[in-house]
């Protein structure tokens, strides 16, 4: 497994225990390594650990804004993308993060 991939891994670990600063930063190094379907997907996972974070410092402005971002780099997440299936687990993990914290407020 390459670096990448134990980064998204990580990123995962990173979300799960609610450091979603750490999550951003561990995807960022990897912005400009990667192609650029890969680098725009990967910029949406940033943007979606941004919006978890406002959400958890209850900064309601940034919300909207970020999320949309995540929601817009989707469109480049295929079956043909190189890494479909963890892109697919890290999806539903934000997700399913972003819908427990809209049901605790």
């Amino acid at each position: 497994m390459g670096s990448i991939e134990r980064d998204m891994f990580r990123y995962i670990d990173a979300l799960v225990e609610q450091s979603f600063k750490e999550a951003a930063e561990i995807l960022q190094e990897h912005i400009k390594r990667c192609d650029e379907n890969t680098s725009l997907i990967l910029q949406g996972f940033i943007d979606a650990a941004k919006t978890l974070e406002a959400f958890k410092k209850e900064d309601f402005d940034k919300l909207e804004l970020l999320w949309n971002k995540y929601e817009e780099s989707k469109k480049y997440l295929t079956p043909k993308s190189r890494y479909y299936s963890i892109f697919l687990e890290m999806s539903l993990v934000v997700e399913d993060i972003k819908d427990n914290m809209e049901n605790f407020l």
